[in-house]
């Protein structure tokens, strides 16, 4: 069972100037529909198999884990201006990455199983046909949910929690999903050193030496 919390989407627009972001006004109206989508892109989510795993970086000069922490810790909470926020982060990275695309850019604070997550993920539109009720065919957009490449979840309750394990995002070919890390503030390096020596550590346990005789 998803209880959302609240929803924005905004616009992260590439032209030849550079990136532009176009935020929303106000904050998207849950319904049977914005239901729908949050299990639908939680679920693909979860099935996708590149992903990194990490904690939010120390380094300087990523504030995003600064904004998410203004927000959960204020008694009222301004989603809308939270994620317009991350937004001006999005769109400075992006302009480091050449190939990086636009797009919606979908925020969600909701509550599953026990634990509360935000996920942010880049959605574009696809063109498909539909049928009319008189059997001809008209030209459709709508939101491409199974195509999304760039996405990011935190598990803000483990996060809480102090866990290794509650900052993922989608690793993607190459180097280009690379702006996206930057911009969660996602350090996974040392998890992936950790569960590289966890690895080697298991192999090396069933290694049976036989001796001849």
């Amino acid at each position: 069972m998803t209880e959302i919390i609240a929803l924005a989407i905004h616009d992260l627009n590439r032209s030849d100037a550079g990136y532009s972001v176009a935020l929303s006004k106000k904050l998207l109206d849950v319904t049977d529909t914005t239901l729908r989508v949050i299990s639908t892109v939680y679920e693909l989510y979860n099935s996708r198999t590149s992903k990194s795993h990490g904690r939010f970086t120390t380094a300087e000069g990523s504030p995003t884990e600064g904004q998410i922490r203004a927000y959960v810790e204020a008694k009222e909470k301004d989603f809308l201006g939270l994620t317009g926020k991350m937004m001006d982060n999005l769109a400075r990275e992006a302009g480091k990455k050449s190939a990086s695309v636009g797009g919606h850019v979908f925020f969600a604070h909701f509550r599953r199983d026990g634990s509360d997550f935000m996920l942010v993920t880049v959605v574009t539109d696809k063109l498909s046909a539909a049928l009319t009720k008189n059997h001809g065919m008209e030209d459709v957009e709508h939101l491409d949910l199974d195509g999304f490449r760039f996405a990011g979840r935190i598990n803000l309750t483990a996060w809480a929690d102090k866990q290794d394990r509650y900052l993922s995002f989608l690793k993607g070919k190459g180097s280009i999903s690379d702006y996206f890390r930057d911009f969660l503030g996602c350090d996974s390096a040392v998890l992936e050193r950790k569960d590289t020596q966890r690895l080697f550590g298991k192999s090396a346990a069933g290694v049976v030496i036989g001796v001849s005789a």
